[in-house]
């Protein structure tokens, strides 16, 4: 007795566990939280330095280098960049995926404090950490405006109820904002009175930065608020999106109703949002793929008796899968619900076979429980060797590295999980119902079975007829195969390479940038232009700027995010090029943007510039050669077709004036360079000189010198310092004298060597592998061997992820040889069953080539599952014909495997259109976000359309040659047994 057998006797036993999976299945399906990808986080955290008025040359050498030595013998440290602009120091640190982030943070915080000793001993607060990636986007942007407050009353709601509420969200970084306010300390005492700081300066309710200036424009309103605040807010590592996102808004809800009724909050973007969007087209794919499998089996069997039974099964699969990923911690993701869809299709498989297999039975004159029991004994083998070959097809995936890896196990365990539990339901569920709900029909057909009965039939005969010619002649089935083999190569060498699409996500992040050295006005000049342009396009919803948001002296940069309407609209990419063309007519300066990315993979810290998707990272020793190197590189790239938006890191030409000290002069006074220094330091590094405290808060005071007075280079002689031996006020410029001059904007670092890098963009249609192809060939002619070079982030993933996932299908396929060697205890018939394999490729890679689709990660998920489906057509066939030969002692291989051929034909056909019918609806590209997963669809269609007709002559015709080798191997076996024996 086999385990079917048990439950075909206990019918009401099998439909009460039924019954308990599919309740446990609907509230496991309830409890799975939603997300775009598989929680995939890159340990990364940033350490920040403060050193106002230090150059970027001191920054790299005083405050990076020592934090850096320190940082550097931190276990499991994979990178470590570092970004030094005038005043500020940003490290970032890519830890091992294997790394638990708050268990690296007591080791970051051991290195920071043994720098201490070497950093400069004025430094005016100790470097601090993160862990947030600074590569990631914000996953909302909400902004806080008033008709009727001033910008610094908003400022200090947003600061004081908002950010901080909004902080203390799980699964939230912090946001922090500063405010300014102090005009009431005493200074001085002159005669019998004190002179207040307001007497002589202007003490303003401000920001640490107060240059920054924020635009949010609505263009349904018609309305631009100048001066409101703007929360990007970042989602820490480990959090989920979707439920993030909800917190946030459940919270912006209540704080509507406890701040005053003058201060507006506005959700401008929510990342969140398209992605429930596309979670939910992903849902309304499988039931549409579920209903498409139905009507398959319906119009194959033409009774709905018989369809209700692998109509069952599909669903409490589903279900059963839920229950799984429940206890594991998956989530309802693009990847995790991609392998439902695509799992539709071939879940029903088993079913329907066992389910033909008894109606034949029944047919034959059988009763339906023996029908069904003799049924199992004849399949379970293949149900097993099936399901088990269509299992090692993934099983490398489980184990890829990297974090396209770790994002591919969830999709493969999800597929393994759904065939797993079709195969327990094909050997217990299906034969149970097969038992109780099929009856003879003595021969007597309605109208769709006779219908149905007619066209197969008339098929199977033509095919009969074509398999005897070609079996006859089977050199045609080695030829064909042949070329299968050819044109798989040479297509898929052919087949422009791509990364996991971004998604349609309906916003932009971009950045604005005049000339170094422009004017903070000139760049709210800029800023205004820039947004006039974009609210002035049909697509575009709402749009917020934001100039000057860096401190320190260089204000020629800003930040530009768009979010476009909901209405029908061209793809993104499509508005994304038109808006650069319209941007391009502004000369003042130039704006890059790039699409958010729906689905984007943590790929731990890099160096890229604001407004672009992609960057290279150089580094070497000598730092003038690697500045001229990239430099020469960055020339290259702009020749080079398919990149736009450039931008280098390498920025020279940023104005300064270099102050020379007569110290003779100043000793003359009594006055030394530590006192000029900090007189220059309070006037115009815009440090903090101190906090005060409030009964609600606590405030930076921030000292400067008033822009009117420093706005050219002889301003600089109007500061004065007061002599220790006089107490006179001596004028700086009786003290010292300047020049103009130009410098670096940034001195960046990677793996402690000085960098430089460059960010691009790719234009719409090109694909990701012919750039990074034609960069590195520019590279590899013009780095030296002193300079390295390599590509960072998306794509450095997208190249590692290529080369794993070409070598890991190979694994593949010699996996699913050795497990079906073993099931069948042959060498030669598990390569009978693989023929199937590349016809199946070469229909698959000829359809995305037709159809002008990139191979992406989407591709080749695609190509692993119909390497697996695929081979379920050669093991029925081979099995079924390896049965006969056994059961038939004297029968060839001819009549074995065309008789299997003509049997397993109804089968073969019915689970070949119910997977191609599974993942139609991603083939036609269906939902708002499904032209990204069209590759994916097209390969399986294609590749089942093309290999449910080929592979039925192909795989019958090596069959044949396969058997003549077996034999001969067999009578070579023999007679050796039999010369030991002899001898012995």
């Amino acid at each position: 007795m086999n385990i079917s057998e048990i439950f075909v006797r206990k019918p009401i036993t099998t439909v009460l566990m039924t019954v308990v999976l599919a309740v446990m299945g609907v509230a496991a399906y309830l409890r799975l939280p939603v997300s775009s990808l598989p929680n995939v986080d890159s340990p990364v955290m940033t350490v920040s330095a403060s050193y106002p008025g230090a150059s970027p040359q001191t920054m790299a050498s005083a405050v990076a280098g020592p934090l850096e030595n320190e940082l550097m013998s931190i276990n499991g440290l994979q990178s470590i960049i570092s970004d030094n602009t005038p005043g500020a120091t940003k490290i970032t640190l890519t830890f091992d995926l294997g790394k638990n982030i708050d268990l690296i943070a007591p080791d970051v915080q051991r290195a920071i404090n043994a720098a201490q000793a070497t950093l400069p001993a004025d430094l005016p607060s100790p470097p601090t950490y993160d862990k947030n990636n600074p590569s990631d986007q914000p996953i909302m942007y909400v902004m806080v405006t008033s008709d009727t407050l001033t910008p610094g009353q908003v400022y200090d709601y947003a600061y004081r109820y908002i950010s901080k509420r909004l902080s203390t969200i799980e699964g939230v970084s912090k946001v922090r904002l500063e405010a300014s306010e102090y005009e009431d300390l005493v200074v001085a005492w002159r005669g019998q009175g004190p002179i207040y700081l307001r007497d002589v300066a202007q003490c303003l309710e401000s920001v640490g930065n107060d240059k920054i200036a924020v635009r949010y424009g609505m263009i349904k309103r018609d309305a631009v608020w100048d001066g409101g605040t703007c929360l990007p807010i970042s989602r820490a590592a480990g959090g989920n999106t979707v439920a993030v996102a909800a917190t946030i808004r459940a919270t912006l809800d209540q704080l509507r109703e406890e701040i005053p009724g003058s201060v507006n909050i506005d959700i401008m973007y929510d990342l969140s949002l398209p992605i429930i969007e596309s979670i939910n087209d992903v849902q309304t794919t499988i039931v549409l793929a579920v209903v498409l499998v139905v009507l398959i089996i319906f119009l194959f069997l033409g009774r709905l008796r018989e369809t209700l039974v692998p109509s069952a099964v599909l669903p409490i699969a589903l279900l059963g899968t839920f229950i799984v990923m429940g206890v594991v911690g998956f989530s309802l993701d693009n990847l995790s619900l991609m392998a439902l869809v695509l799992s539709v299709g071939f879940l029903v498989d088993d079913a329907i076979v066992v389910l033909e297999n008894t109606i034949r039975h029944v047919e034959e004159g059988r009763k339906p429980v023996p029908a069904a029991i003799v049924s199992m004994r004849e399949l379970t083998f293949t149900v097993v060797s099936t399901s088990v070959a269509l299992i090692i097809v993934f099983v490398p995936l489980v184990f890829m590295a990297g974090v396209v890896g770790r994002n591919f196990k969830e999709f493969a365990l999800t597929v393994i999980i759904a065939i797993v539990c079709s195969t327990i339901l094909a050997m217990t569920l299906t034969p149970m119902m097969c038992s109780r709900i099929l009856k003879p029909t003595g021969g007597h057909e309605n109208r769709i079975q006779r219908i149905v009965s007619a066209v197969i039939g008339s098929v199977t005969r033509r095919y009969g007829v074509w398999l005897t010619f070609i079996l006859r002649r089977k050199w045609i089935s080695a030829l064909l195969w042949i070329a299968c083999i050819a044109g798989t190569i040479v297509i898929f060498q052919r087949l422009p390479k791509d990364f996991i699409p971004p998604g349609d996500s309906g916003g932009a992040f971009g950045v604005m940038m005049m000339p170094m050295g422009s004017s903070a006005e000139e760049m709210l000049d800029f800023q205004r232009k820039v947004e006039q342009v974009v609210m002035s396009n049909t697509n575009v919803r709402n749009v917020l700027t934001v100039a000057n948001p860096n401190p320190g002296a260089d204000k020629s940069t800003g930040y530009i995010v768009t979010v476009l309407t909901d209405e029908a609209r061209p793809p993104i990419d499509e508005v994304m090029a038109e808006l650069s063309r319209q941007l391009s007519g502004i000369t003042d300066g130039m704006v890059f943007m790039e699409p958010i990315a729906l689905m984007k993979l943590s790929a731990g810290g890099e160096s890229k510039a604001m407004g672009s998707t992609y960057s290279y990272a150089m580094r070497g020793n000598d730092r003038d050669q690697l500045y001229q190197v990239a430099e020469q590189l960055h020339q290259k790239m702009q020749t080079l077709p398919g990149f736009y938006g450039l931008q280098t890191s390498v920025k020279l030409n940023m104005p300064q004036l270099v102050v020379r000290i007569n110290h003779e002069r100043a000793a003359l006074y009594g006055i030394t360079t530590q006192q000029i220094l900090a007189n220059l330091m309070d006037a115009y590094s815009g440090g903090r000189a101190l906090t005060f405290y409030t009964d609600s808060d606590t405030y930076d005071v921030i000292p400067e010198v008033l822009p009117a007075r420093a706005r050219q280079p002889e301003d600089l002689g109007r500061l004065r310092v007061k002599s220790p031996l006089t107490g006179e006020a001596v004028p700086l410029a009786a003290l010292a004298w300047w020049e103009e001059t130009v410098g670096p904007q940034n001195v960046p670092h990677s793996q402690q060597l000085d960098s430089a890098t460059l960010s691009f963009n790719l234009r719409p249609g090109v694909a990701l592998g012919e750039a990074t192809a034609a960069l590195e060939s520019a590279a590899q002619a013009i780095l030296p061997p002193t300079i390295s070079g390599q590509l960072q982030g998306e794509a450095q993933e997208f190249q590692e992820a290529i080369k794993s996932l070409v070598l890991l299908m190979m694994v593949s396929v010699f996996l699913m040889y050795v497990v079906l060697g073993i099931l069948y205890e042959s060498y030669i018939h598990p390569f009978t069953v693989l023929t199937t394999l590349p016809v199946a490729a070469f229909g698959g890679v000829a359809t995305l080539w037709l159809f002008n689709q990139t191979c992406n990660l989407y591709a080749y998920i695609g190509l692993f599952m119909l390497l697996g489906i695929i081979a379920k057509n050669g093991i029925m066939m081979v099995d079924f014909a390896k049965q006969y030969l056994e059961e038939h002692p004297g029968a060839t291989g001819f009549d074995a495997i065309h008789n299997a051929c003509l049997i397993r034909f109804r089968p073969i056909l019915m689970t070949g259109l119910s997977t191609i019918m599974g993942a139609m609806p991603i083939a036609l590209g269906m939902g708002a976000d499904g032209a990204s997963r069209i590759p994916l669809g097209l390969i399986i269609v294609g590749g089942m359309v093309f290999a449910q007709v080929v592979t039925l002559f192909v795989t019958p015709g090596i069959f044949l040659y396969m058997e003549w080798l077996q034999e001969r191997l067999t009578d070579s076996t023999r007679d050796t047994v039999l010369g030991l024996r002899d001898e012995v």
